[in-house]
């Protein structure tokens, strides 16, 4: 390795979610895992909507977190020493002085938690999960600025798409490179940028393959056939009157739920409290496999909405990794996985789908793949590429005569991955 490929990368993350999410994601595991090449510091989410009643607690924690500060996390089982600033922004959606005043206090947060660390104020990538703030990239110094779409923010319930529509713009005019996590995202995002690359959402799939492996047991014929789910139980993301009719139409089929419990609608309150329905709370990863690592397949009922059509479901390789047929909406952004998916649109298509599943679930090959899909997407192997495609980025910024300049455009470099359609 050259002398410069051994310069650390600084990075500061402008967040999707809260440090302390119980989810965690791209922008969680990007910071956490850069620790291993450089400084990050990860800012907290400014919000894109005015808050809801439910959303007090939250708020409370918010401003909680504005007034100390906070730094570390654990993500993997690895401590992650990430600078998490929690900025005193306002709560209500980005319309201009909204967003004037948070970016400002936003830069101000990270100026001082610099200070504090006597780090220099300067980072070499500006990495943006959220739109809400866009304009940041003029009040911190940078080298590179990265815009990672891993969702259409414009489709999610409860926001004013055309503020957040006007946000994306200014921010794609300013970003360097674009990274999209589905074929679909790419596709409108290319109609703006010249550089965007499909980096499909990964997960942490690799203690799931362990524990699985490790404890690989047979079904019996006589045991009752399970459909698990794991994820956000939320009306925007669950299709519950289509689960309703399912539930109730396979009543010798027991489902499990697994997840935070969000806005679930009249008919998510009653497909929980169907008969042959368990909801077990929200899950820690470790416990995936032994709660539902015998289930016979997995379910992934996504509502039909411009917002699903375009994301990509970090759960698809936790199933996988789990050895689980999926059973559920096939979107577009799911084409890198399509022949691991039973595609299963309304109630009768479920019946078919979930016994078929059943089948599958049994036969070595199916496992072999899923499991070879799964490892594939750790986020082990992906940060590696990451790391990689990024020193190639800066590095063509260093030869372009400007290594010190805050800013320098990159229009040329290789991509990361291939896009979705023409991987293996």
């Amino acid at each position: 390795m050259t002398e410069r490929a051994l310069q650390p990368i600084d990075i500061c993350v402008v967040a999707s979610g809260d440090w302390a999410s119980f989810s965690r994601v791209n922008c969680h595991e990007i910071a956490a895992r850069w620790t291993a090449f450089g400084r990050a510091c990860y800012v907290e989410p400014a919000p894109m909507r005015t808050p809801r009643f439910h959303d007090v607690g939250r708020l409370a924690g918010r401003l909680k977190g504005a007034l100390r500060n906070r730094s570390g996390g654990t993500v993997g089982g690895a401590t992650a020493l990430v600078e998490v600033v929690a900025p005193p922004f306002l709560p209500w959606s980005p319309v201009a002085p909204v967003r004037a005043w948070n970016v400002r206090a936003a830069a101000r947060a990270v100026q001082r938690r610099a200070a504090e660390r006597q780090w220099p104020f300067r980072f070499d990538v500006l990495w943006f999960f959220s739109v809400s703030l866009a304009g940041l990239e003029a009040r911190i110094p940078h080298r590179l600025v990265i815009y990672h779409a891993v969702d259409d923010y414009a489709a999610n319930p409860g926001v004013r798409p055309e503020l957040l529509r006007r946000r994306e713009a200014e921010l794609l005019q300013r970003a360097d490179l674009v990274f999209a996590a589905s074929e679909p995202l790419a596709e409108r995002l290319r109609a703006r940028h010249g550089r965007v690359v499909v980096w499909e959402n990964v997960s942490d799939t690799e203690p799931l393959l362990e524990a699985v492996e490790s404890r690989l047991t047979k079904k019996r014929p006589g045991d009752q056939p399970v459909a698990a789910y794991v994820g956000h139980l939320s009306a925007h993301k669950v299709d519950f009157a289509l689960l309703l009719d399912v539930v109730r139409g396979m009543s010798d089929w027991k489902f499990v739920f697994a997840g935070p419990l969000a806005d679930l609608g009249e008919a998510g309150r009653r497909v929980l409290k169907e008969p042959n329905v368990q909801y077990v709370g929200p899950l820690a990863r470790a416990d995936l496999p032994r709660v539902l690592g015998d289930a016979d397949i997995a379910l992934l009922p996504l509502p039909p909405s411009d917002l699903h059509e375009s994301s990509f479901p970090m759960k698809v390789f936790d199933y996988l990794a789990l050895g689980l047929p999926i059973v559920g909406r096939r979107t577009g952004a799911l084409a890198s996985c399509a022949d691991l998916i039973l595609d299963a649109r309304h109630a009768g298509d479920y019946r078919r789908a979930m016994e078929e599943g059943r089948t599958l679930r049994g036969q070595q090959d199916f496992r072999h793949r899923a499991h070879e899909m799964a490892r594939r997407n750790s986020w082990s192997r992906r940060i590696a590429e990451l790391e990689a495609h990024l020193r190639r980025a800066l590095g063509l910024v260093a030869s372009s005569g400007h290594k010190d300049a805050e800013r320098t455009k990159v229009s040329q470099g290789p991509p990361l991955r291939e896009p979705a359609t023409q991987r293996e």
